[in-house]
């Protein structure tokens, strides 16, 4: 973890190596990044809490609506007859 100090060095060196413009749209690129990740860690444990809550209930994970569209079907689902 940098400190204050050393985080001001990097990015003064940072600021004269790449100038004014071509800082301000790398830490703009940054702060973008940062957001999505951010947003993805936070849909990826919403996910696993539900499903997690859903398995302490009894119930069995739900598939995807994505999921059961890449799974190849079964002759009895392509039909939609019971398989017996």
């Amino acid at each position: 973890m940098m400190f204050g100090g050393e985080l001001f060095f990097a990015a003064g060196l940072g600021f004269v190596i790449l100038g004014p413009k071509r800082m301000h749209d790398l830490l703009g690129r940054v702060a973008r990044a940062r957001t999505e990740l951010k947003r993805l860690q936070n849909d990826l444990a919403g996910q696993l809490r539900t499903e997690v809550q859903d398995l302490g209930k009894g119930n069995p994970p739900n598939e995807s609506s994505e999921e059961s569209q890449l799974r190849p079907k079964s002759d009895a689902e392509q039909l939609g007859s019971p398989i017996y």
